[in-house]
């Protein structure tokens, strides 16, 4: 088996994981969560990040937050890993594939096209003639990680009245966003083993939005607010661990290095 890309650990790692070993804070609670989530904003330049225990977590939470639910049908790439899909089929949405560019990338002039073509507009809202379902969002993905055209996307979401949802995975240069521009945006990014900066495993969910972040963290902790015993959703076990976080901090410390890299 050929890698696609190897972990860069150092000594760095394994002085915050054995310290985190020793505190005896290992699991979802722990103070290196919330510090993990704090660098991530400042090195990328976002407001509010909850820290999960993967990409495809965040998928879902970012889907959940905006409202998709059953039966409405969210807009993603015909090429693309299958959490992508995944996490649109959990809330009961339908994904409906659209062709990429040559550069592998959601292609903008397509998508406005078909939903010029194969929609109508009922009561503020983009509905597919055939199914008759509600066209809800769309999720374009940073395929290899690469830039794309956020703000064309942007523009197109507002022209349709759809929600926005980036699937930045694999994107890990803070160089690329500039979160003032995506203000109604939401970005979710992965740090399995495979990408630039890894936890193990985990994920992170940004945005600008203290609301959303709000609720995203109430879902990700199985529908609890901060009061043990407060449930207000039925929620997801999908909070990251102190264990990643003490990782995913000495990675963040050094991801300008492994980017030069």
């Amino acid at each position: 088996m050929i890698n696609t890309y190897i972990p860069y650990i150092s000594k760095s790692e394994r002085k915050l994981l054995n310290s985190c070993l020793n505190s005896s804070f290992i699991s979802t609670a722990g103070p290196r969560i919330e510090q993990f989530e704090n660098l991530f904003c400042k090195i990328f330049k976002f407001k509010h990040a909850v820290a999960v225990n993967s990409g495809t977590s965040a998928l879902h939470l970012a889907l959940l937050t905006s409202g998709i639910k059953k039966n409405d049908i969210v807009i993603t790439p015909s090429y693309t890993f299958a959490a992508t899909a995944n996490a649109i089929t959990y809330t009961g949405a339908t994904p409906w594939f659209i062709d990429c560019d040559k550069s592998l990338i959601l292609d903008i002039s397509k998508v406005d096209k078909i939903l010029k073509e194969k929609t109508i507009k009922k009561s503020n809202h983009l509905v597919d003639k055939s199914s008759g379902k509600v066209i809800r969002a769309i999720l374009p993905v940073q395929t290899f990680g690469k830039s794309i055209q956020f703000l064309e996307y942007v523009k197109l979401a507002k022209k349709y009245n759809l929600k926005i949802i980036f699937d930045s995975a694999a994107s890990h240069d803070p160089k690329i966003f500039n979160f003032k521009k995506f203000s109604n945006s939401t970005f979710c990014f992965s740090f399995n083993g495979n990408k630039t900066i890894t936890t193990g495993a985990g994920g992170i969910l940004a945005t600008n939005s203290k609301k959303l972040a709000s609720i995203a963290r109430i879902y990700s902790t199985v529908g609890k607010k901060k009061s043990n015993y407060d449930y207000q959703k039925i929620g997801y076990n999908y909070k990251m661990t102190n264990i990643q976080a003490s990782m995913g901090i000495s990675q963040l410390k050094k991801l300008k290095n492994i980017i030069n890299k």
